[in-house]
């Protein structure tokens, strides 16, 4: 019988995460698809050009320059690496200039590398440097006729580069203020699970310091990702602030995107105050003459945290939270009215902030 009960706890589990992974897949189907799709269209347009302009080998390079260049993200007008791009035809200017001047020996090889790298140095990619000029600069010696082939490519890319350039805004355009919503959704998430957690540390079911520091480790894990997220989300904001003047298909939409600085913010600055919260209860939790305090009680605590847990879900998530205000608000009256000892001052403060930074926000 026992035998049975865990077999069926175990295809449970192996259904949900049959289904966990389906939906994972899903997700990243539904991301990734339409960058696909861009990618191949765009490649065939311009290897179809090519041919038209007399291309007699296959123009790999005029392919090349989707492969490398476009990138997904929904919160830039063009969707291009323009260091990529120019890292390819970097590139191949060094590869062509070195091998007319040095014969392809290992000279020629340190020289281009060492030019490679340094310019890679200042064309950087994000916080990298553009490794993309070596690997198209080294790929000039695959051809026995370093120089033809040097011209052919770069023709062939500045082809690729044109077309990518044309038609990438046309294509599979992606909505920059879905995925921000979709992003604030997931801080909402994040922040309300973090905040019921931190409740919990005060009632952790091992009543250890080690039990407790479980659950901390858990709430700071979480807490340190949404605050990540925020600033990455700051980041798409700013660039889609930049973008909506030269943006054909997506200007409203990344202008929306650049109103939704404040609710960034709030996301921001709960996250310090959640845990700021956390932190003030397993203090007081580890300490023996508190330990036993009703204030330090999970029931206790969840009256004004639940509701300020809902607010934070519905602010970020553009739902109306009156009502979870008011519960919140009429908790820490209550608090304020009866309860003047120490840990019901300490664990009220930052619930008190988080409070504020909310009825600010619904009255902006």
């Amino acid at each position: 019988m026992t035998s049975d009960k865990s077999l069926r706890r175990h295809a449970r589990a192996t259904f949900g995460l049959a289904r966990l992974d389906r939906d994972a897949l899903t997700t990243i189907a539904r991301a990734e698809l339409p960058q696909f799709a861009r990618i191949v269209i765009v490649a065939a347009v311009a290897w179809q050009i090519c041919i038209w302009l007399g291309a007699t080998v296959p123009p790999i390079y005029a392919v090349l320059v989707p492969l490398v260049s476009l990138k997904s993200d929904p919160f830039s007008a063009f969707n291009l690496s323009w260091s990529r791009l120019v890292g390819v035809l970097c590139g191949l200017v060094i590869g062509v200039a070195v091998t007319q001047v040095v014969s392809q020996d290992l000279l020629a090889v340190s020289l281009v590398l060492g030019l490679s790298l340094a310019i890679g140095m200042l064309v950087r990619i994000g916080n990298a440097p553009n490794m993309q000029i070596a690997v198209s600069a080294l790929l000039v010696f695959t051809s026995p006729d370093a120089g033809a082939y040097g011209l052919t490519r770069l023709w062939e890319t500045g082809v690729g580069t044109v077309v990518t350039a044309l038609l990438t805004p046309f294509l599979f355009p992606a909505d920059p203020l879905k995925a921000a919503r979709r992003e604030l959704s997931g801080l909402a998430g994040t922040l309300a699970a973090a905040l019921r957690q931190s409740v919990a540390v005060a009632g952790a079911d091992e009543p250890t310091s080690t039990g407790r520091m479980r659950q901390m480790v858990t709430v700071t894990e979480a807490l340190d990702g949404a605050a990540a997220q925020a600033r990455t989300l700051e980041l798409q904001i700013a660039s889609a602030a930049k973008s909506a003047p030269w943006s054909i298909l997506r200007r409203s939409a990344l202008r929306e995107v650049g109103r939704l600085g404040p609710a960034r913010e709030l996301a921001a600055r709960t996250a310090t105050n959640i845990q700021s919260f956390a932190d003030e209860v397993n203090a007081l939790a580890e300490r023996e003459e508190y330990a036993k305090d009703p204030h330090l009680r999970v029931e206790t605590l969840a009256e004004m945290t639940e509701p300020l847990a809902d607010a934070i879900g519905a602010a970020l998530t553009e739902r109306p939270y009156d009502q979870d205000l008011a519960l919140a608000g009429a908790a820490r009256q209550a608090f304020r009215t009866s309860e003047h000892t120490a840990i019901a001052s300490v664990t009220r403060r930052p619930l008190t902030r988080i409070l504020e930074d909310l009825q600010r926000f619904v009255a902006r």
